[in-house]
């Protein structure tokens, strides 16, 4: 080999073989992203998840769609993720679906399943009437509820909102039937022709029949009224404090998504939620911007289980006797 042969190859770089997982992980992502809902479109986890998709899709420059998967109180969904093992599937659901159906279905899932990544918005829940129903108030709601003449069916979506009405129900003896839906916008058509009589459903779900005068919202269950419907009070205010709880809409991945995956898919979404416009959009469907990393969402779904998991068993275990 000729000397200037020699110095021109030994001016170039050693190339290095980076194994398959490195290179798939710095390229992520390399196809569309899924972002599975546990509910059909129009809950607030939808509206969450479709602004979310379009954020993530610039700043990824990838497509991200949403997919919704609604039934078998968040199973359904959640199942769906466990099994993609692609790195391309997330879930945006409610906290209190992640952390009551394990209590409630045994064998359904575990939170030991899935990987806690990001809050994204904090629902105010509402306890909604017909507009044409006589009570404005929950005590309004309970004695019409034990006359025998005035039936009252109900829904709530599965997870803790189910468990908080059916607490109300144990604390105050009111007679009153569930009627299962497979999520909030089908029970709130029908909440509206009364046939149904009460539901709990997110503000954003309620809000423009609310505005629209088709129904009544008689309480928030959470810790403070919303600051647009300053005439709607807390459940405390209403004479029940133990039942307060505010639902929190957060992000999770499979158990396969590598700690930096997980640090910037965190990161990303954070950035995605501070983005003024949605932001703007969030309050005016009724949910709070809410920011959180891997470690708060995480423990912030520990102590909700930890509270509300042993009340939702104890409920469980009297309806099955």
């Amino acid at each position: 080999m000729s000397v200037s042969r020699r110095r021109f190859l030994a001016g170039i770089p050693p190339v290095v073989l980076f194994p398959a997982s490195i290179k798939a992980q710095g390229s992520w992502p390399n196809r569309t992203v899924k972002l599975i809902v546990p509910v059909p479109a129009g809950g607030s986890p939808d509206v969450v998840a479709r602004l979310l998709a379009e954020q993530l899709s610039t700043r990824w420059k990838s497509s991200v769609i949403v997919e919704n998967r609604p039934g078998g109180e968040g199973v359904i969904a959640v199942r769906a993720l466990a099994s993609s093992e692609d790195n391309h599937t997330l879930l945006l659901a409610p906290s209190g679906m992640l952390t009551i159906t394990p209590a409630i279905r045994e064998g359904s899932f575990s939170l030991n399943d899935i990987v806690p990544l990001a809050m994204t918005a904090a629902d105010y829940l509402t306890l909604a009437v017909p507009a044409a129903a006589p009570h404005k108030t929950i005590g309004d709601l309970i004695k019409s509820a034990n006359t025998k003449a005035n039936a009252v069916n109900w829904f709530a979506p599965a997870g803790l909102p189910a468990v908080v009405f059916r607490e109300l129900i144990a604390k105050t003896g009111m007679e009153a039937v569930c009627v299962p839906y497979k999520g909030g916008p089908d029970a709130l058509r029908d909440l509206v022709e009364n046939r149904i009589q009460v539901m709990i459903a997110p503000l954003a779900v309620t809000r423009s029949m609310a505005a629209a005068g088709k129904i009544r919202l008689i309480a928030v269950t959470n810790g403070a009224r919303f600051p647009e419907l300053p005439d709607v009070p807390t459940m405390a205010e209403a004479g029940f404090p133990g039942l307060e709880f505010e639902g929190v809409l957060g992000v999770v991945g499979a158990k396969t998504l590598s700690s930096s995956m997980r640090e910037r898919i965190s990161a990303d979404v954070e950035a995605a939620i501070l983005d003024p416009d949605v932001q703007q959009k969030l309050l005016k469907t009724g949910l709070r911007p809410t920011t959180g990393g891997a470690e708060t969402f995480q423990q912030f779904l520990g102590r909700q289980q930890r509270l509300w998991s042993p009340i939702a068993k104890s409920h469980t275990k009297s309806e099955a006797q």
